[in-house]
């Protein structure tokens, strides 16, 4: 347990979006945020240091150095939206623009719903928190992610649904990660993670099924 009298040494922060190598998120389209200078806005404040990461990529590196030894690592974080954090080699993989990981702007479906990132059938508009909501709406009315989680937990048939669903949309796009990067290791994290292998299992069965 940490000494809560010792100094704090400094401050990290994992934040969704595109974040440069300064800190700066670069966008964030769930806080519509662009060109914010997140970490020199928080140095300035508190006086520390501070260090600004994506958080999916933040993710990553955690899992890299307290989940095991693996080197190639996809870890996939489903929430509001769905990110990914990539490790290749045992470095952080964040494209030369910064924008690496953009799993959930992969599209699934060419002619699915219109994607606030201007595409079509992103796996967001499948399995982001808004899509998951809209599909129990006529029967359960609206439902915050994490109370959807809570009930497809307690047995809700229809919250169990949407949850395999999810599942199903995710095993594809993960699949497609395997197939071109070939991680060692793909760890799934965020809130509609809390629901276990009722989304684990249609992810695995989605990337046995097209993962060469």
């Amino acid at each position: 347990v940490a000494d809560a009298r010792a100094p704090v040494l400094g401050i990290g922060v994992g934040t969704p979006g595109v974040v440069d190598d300064h800190g700066v998120v670069l966008t964030a389209p769930n806080f519509g945020w662009t060109d914010v200078d997140l970490e020199g806005a928080l140095r300035a404040r508190l006086d520390l240091p501070v260090l600004v990461a994506n958080d999916a990529n933040a993710a990553v590196l955690a899992e890299y150095t307290f989940g095991g030894a693996a080197d190639d690592v996809l870890v996939v974080r489903v929430g509001r939206g769905v990110g990914s954090g990539l490790l290749a080699g045992g470095q952080p993989l964040r494209g030369s623009r910064f924008a690496a990981g953009e799993i959930g702007h992969v599209t699934i479906d060419e002619n699915g719903p219109v994607c606030r990132c201007g595409n079509r059938g992103c796996l967001d508009t499948f399995v982001g928190s808004s899509a998951l909501s809209s599909a129990v709406a006529v029967t359960h009315g609206h439902l915050a992610l994490r109370d959807l989680v809570a009930r497809a937990l307690a047995g809700d048939p229809g919250c169990r649904r949407v949850v395999t669903d999810a599942g199903r949309h995710i095993g594809v796009a993960v699949a497609g990660v395997v197939n071109l990067l070939n991680p060692e290791r793909v760890s799934i994290g965020g809130t509609l993670a809390r629901t276990g292998d009722l989304l684990l299992d249609p992810i695995r069965e989605g990337v046995e099924r097209c993962a060469i």
